[in-house]
């Protein structure tokens, strides 16, 4: 089962970076982007299942969740579409509400591109927007136009997915921040073991401090531990 899994990680995941050297607060961006990933993945009832979690390099990406859907599938339904955008929005949320809107970095790039791309393909293609039954030419440069009604719909769209995403995290902070963590000390976990750190089914690393959402009167804003930045 083991040389199984192997076998088709090397076909579904992108190569390893090789050894890459990371400073301490890179590995807790990468950990909290790829947690924020998960968790929402694990939590939306239309997502697919999630078999891993890493923030192992693999390819370009510093981190991947490997999602596989339950079965081979004809269509998609705008239900399991507004899913993924959630989960591609999640990296990026994440980052917010655990450093702070400043201090959001370029990591969350890809989910920011394939959730572009996915909005724009449901506006022009799906007829999956407030345009109703209708296609749009995806060629046409008035969709990059911000006064564009096709171009405003698919930042409408966009902007829900990352309201989706929020919503969760703000419902599950302390779950997200055990995975990220968890993430920290072990580097790759299986979608059983995630989905146990994040419903407190396992409690993850037994490391002091790995819990620290501290209460604050005007925002529910958490800390991840310094396991680096003080080295």
């Amino acid at each position: 089962m083991l040389d199984f899994t192997r076998a088709r990680d090397r076909i579904l995941l992108p190569r390893s970076g090789g050894s890459i050297a990371l400073l301490g607060e890179e590995r807790e961006i990468i950990a909290i982007n790829e947690a924020g990933h998960a968790v929402v993945a694990l939590l939306s009832p239309h997502a697919d299942p999630v078999e891993k979690v890493t923030i192992t390099p693999q390819g370009a990406a510093m981190g991947f969740v490997l999602q596989s859907p339950d079965r081979d599938r004809v269509f998609e339904t705008q239900a399991r579409l507004e899913a993924r955008l959630g989960v591609m929005a999640a990296g990026r949320m994440a980052e917010q509400l655990a450093f702070g809107e400043d201090m959001i970095t370029t990591g969350a790039a890809s989910g920011i591109q394939q959730a572009t791309a996915l909005a724009r393909a449901m506006v022009t293609r799906y007829g999956m927007s407030d345009f109703g039954f209708v296609v749009v030419n995806p060629n046409d440069p008035a969709l990059f136009d911000v006064n564009n009604p096709p171009a405003r719909m698919i930042s409408t769209i966009t902007a829900a997915g990352m309201d989706r995403s929020r919503q969760v995290l703000e419902e599950n902070l302390e779950g997200l921040n055990r995975l990220a963590v968890a993430l920290l000390e072990t580097e790759t976990l299986s979608g059983e073991e995630a989905r146990a750190i994040v419903t407190g089914e396992a409690s993850g690393p037994d490391k002091a401090g790995q819990c620290l959402i501290p209460p604050r009167e005007t925002e529910r804003r958490m800390r991840l531990p310094r396991l680096s930045r003080s080295a």
